[in-house]
């Protein structure tokens, strides 16, 4: 019989067998395991990008001598000035643009160039409007109109009793090297001008 002293050592060293350190175990929630999870990198790629070619103005072609027809407009007077607008119609099949002064020059009865207008932004009968400094770009469709305004004045100053009269006028698109000979006279009392091709029949720029 062993004698209780033994026997009680005995069954702590039993009890403390199946004690030890506890190995990590997956933690649980209400009796179902959860894994732990770390983030993975994102492998998807980002999606590509779209890119829409668009037609802006200032790539549009510049009117040809082919595509313009240049003739004389409404003419007007006041207080002394004299002018008239210098039309400029697509007569092409495609859109075109023009910007800038046109080359006006005055020309003698016998048709020889006597002068050459003055490139000014505005005068009393047109040109650009107050508020503009620069040149607009015009864009032409087919059959579309653009103008630029020439003038000049009839009352002699000092002591000159009369003044040139320029019977007609050679001009020539500011995107072209072709000249044609208009059927408008200006007087001469004063250098000739000529203002921006605008929008429009008129040589005025609205605004």
């Amino acid at each position: 019989m062993t004698p209780l002293p033994f026997a009680l050592a005995g069954a702590l060293a039993l009890a403390c067998t199946a004690c030890g350190s506890p190995s990590a175990s997956p933690s649980t929630h209400h009796g179902k395991r959860s894994t732990p999870t770390s983030a993975a990198p994102s492998t998807t790629a980002p999606a590509p990008s779209s890119t829409t070619t668009t037609t802006t103005v200032a790539s549009l072609s510049r009117c040809t001598a082919a595509q313009l027809q240049v003739s004389a407009g409404q003419q007007g007077a006041g207080l002394g000035h004299e002018g008239g607008a210098i039309l400029f119609e697509n007569v092409g099949t495609s859109t075109c643009s023009l910007q800038g002064y046109p080359g006006v020059a005055g020309l003698s009865t016998t048709g020889a160039q006597a002068v050459q207008a003055e490139r000014t932004p505005q005068g009393y009968l047109g040109g650009l409007s107050s508020s503009s400094a620069a040149p607009p770009l015009v864009v032409l469709q087919p059959h579309g109109v653009a103008s630029a305004l020439a003038e000049g004045t009839d009352m002699p100053t000092g002591t000159e009793t009369s003044c040139p009269t320029y019977h007609s006028l050679l001009v020539t698109p500011p995107t072209s090297t072709h000249s044609t000979k208009v059927a408008m006279g200006l007087p001469g009392c004063s250098p000739i001008e000529v203002h921006p091709v605008v929008p429009g029949p008129t040589g005025q720029q609205a605004g």
